[in-house]
């Protein structure tokens, strides 16, 4: 299956700035196709390999490729940019106004997913929430009050829920997948090629990426990579014991070297204890071993919200110190001294890497490797495709803050959108706990007093592991619809059943 990740907005506004900054068509498409990834990049590297082995040009390559292309949408694109090219030798006008469509385009299809996972949000409240509160309640009091089997009951807290959410996290993700934000920058990219895509006759080869082919390095020079490559190694194994709790926040699923012997010592602990009920243990358990990990994605999400959030004004101040016709590390220092925000001590740094003589564009590559998301990786690579064509610092600048601002538009709006459902989860479940207590404080007492053969005891127990069970449930597809991913869903399902737990261990000592 094609890889469609990136969105046809990222080429149409890579083409056209390369072309502003007076790239050819070649050159152009040549950038795209090797510092980008994905399936657009893919077919257009077939374009490039195509004009460089067998002599072709590169408006017949991209001909041939808009014509075996199975992507509509970039089908159309390819042809009306070559039509452009071909009527007026200059599509930038063409590549703006195409830019701007694909956004409406995509800010429609992103309203359209909010309003699909509204919907999503609806069902899973009303079957999974109230259906199975409902059937909680009404096996419950039919099984105690006629003696009849716990079975129906157990099935839908052992089988029907938990299954039942997995099921329905699966048709989410299938039906409404969320959005991925990929890596732009490839290093080593290896792929099928063709040494003559314009005949009949194809012969599959693989291509690396120029920069990175080992072949171009002496034997010494390889020595020097890898005793590097090691030093790196050992200097992050210092930097890890020298301050593991700021290596912890880049890396949180490390803290389950820590976090995962600490649950298993906890588990037999309580396991051999006679005060704790076995059913406690296991959520302890996963307590114990997950909320580390959760508090600490958490904290990791919010530091690089924050740091998105900031980027595309620091491009525009480095844009707008451009435009006074300052170089670009004056640029630089001008945006740190600005900014007050999370990104001051990386432009700082950065800025102290080039007054140590560090050369400016490798100083902004690892300022784009520390902050680690794609726009601020794409933006500096941009910056640095477009300086071989054009002195103007500005514009690569100036198009990464719009591009970063238009995909933070995105995801933002998606998340407050679903806020409320996740509030509902939330009121829900604790609507949930509230019955548990009555159930177990009020309704199992007074049938126990008055019947004192009704084996209360294996209906409290279900009823406990249906709230221990459900918080974990609902947790997990609230982090699924505030598009947070794995980690906000496990951080939600670590909140929700510390509180199922606390409550549940409430009504059994009351």
């Amino acid at each position: 299956m094609a890889d469609t990740t990136l969105p046809l907005s990222e080429l149409v506004s890579w083409l056209y700035g390369m072309h502003k900054a007076s790239a050819s068509m070649y050159d152009a498409v040549r950038s795209y196709a090797e510092n980008a990834g994905g399936f657009y990049a893919d077919e257009l590297q077939k374009a490039v390999f195509a004009t460089e082995r067998s002599g072709a040009d590169i408006y017949t390559a991209i001909s041939y490729i808009a014509g075996c292309t199975k992507n509509p949408a970039f089908q159309k694109f390819l042809s009306e940019y070559l039509t452009t090219v071909k009527t007026s030798g200059n599509p930038e006008w063409y590549l703006k106004k195409k830019l701007d469509e694909l956004r409406t385009e995509e800010k429609t299809a992103e309203e359209k997913r909010a309003s699909s996972l509204s919907v999503f949000a609806e069902i899973f409240v009303s079957v999974f929430v109230a259906g199975i509160l409902f059937a909680v309640i009404v096996f419950l009091i039919l099984g105690i009050i006629s003696g009849g089997s716990p079975l129906p009951l157990g099935a839908v807290v052992y089988g029907i829920l938990p299954l039942g959410t997995v099921g329905f996290l699966l048709a989410l993700d299938i039906l409404c997948p969320s959005p991925e934000q990929p890596d732009n920058r490839q290093g080593r990219k290896t792929m099928p090629t063709t040494d003559k895509i314009m005949g009949g006759k194809t012969t599959q080869k693989s291509h690396q990426h120029p920069a990175a082919a080992p072949e171009e390095f002496t034997a010494e020079e390889q020595t020097i990579r890898k005793k590097l490559e090691r030093y790196d190694k050992h200097l992050r194994t210092r930097q890890f014991l020298h301050n593991p709790a700021a290596e912890l926040l880049k890396k949180p699923h490390l803290v389950f070297v820590f976090s995962a012997p600490a649950a298993a010592f906890a588990g037999l602990l309580l396991f051999f204890s006679a005060h704790i009920p076995y059913r406690f243990v296991l959520p302890s358990i996963l307590l114990v071993c997950f909320t580390p990990y959760a508090v600490l994605s958490l904290l990791q999400r919010k530091k690089r919200s924050e740091a998105e959030a900031e980027f595309p004004s620091v491009c525009r101040i480095i844009s707008s110190a451009a435009d006074r016709g300052l170089p670009l590390s004056k640029c630089l220092a001008a945006a740190a001294t600005e900014n007050s925000g999370v990104l001051k001590k990386e432009l700082t740094a950065t800025v102290r890497d080039i007054s140590f003589g560090g050369e400016v564009y490798q100083s902004l590559f690892r300022f784009a490797d520390r902050l680690s998301f794609p726009s601020a990786k794409r933006t500096v690579l941009f910056a640095a495709e477009t300086g071989h064509y054009s002195g103007d610092v500005s514009l690569p600048f100036q198009t990464g803050a719009d591009d970063a601002a238009h995909s933070l538009s995105l995801r933002v709006g998606q998340k407050s959108g679903m806020q409320l459902y996740v509030l509902i989860m939330y009121i829900s479940y604790f609507v949930f706990i509230f019955v548990q207590f009555i159930l177990s404080g009020v309704f199992i007492d007074a049938v126990s007093s008055a019947n004192t053969a009704a084996d209360t005891g294996m209906y409290l127990g279900i009823l406990t592991d249906a709230v221990l069970i459900h918080g974990a449930c609902c947790g997990l597809a609230a982090g699924k619809m505030s598009g947070g991913g794995i980690s906000s869903g496990i951080f939600h399902a670590c909140v929700l059943l510390a509180t199922g737990l606390a409550a549940s261990a409430a009504a059994w000592i009351l």
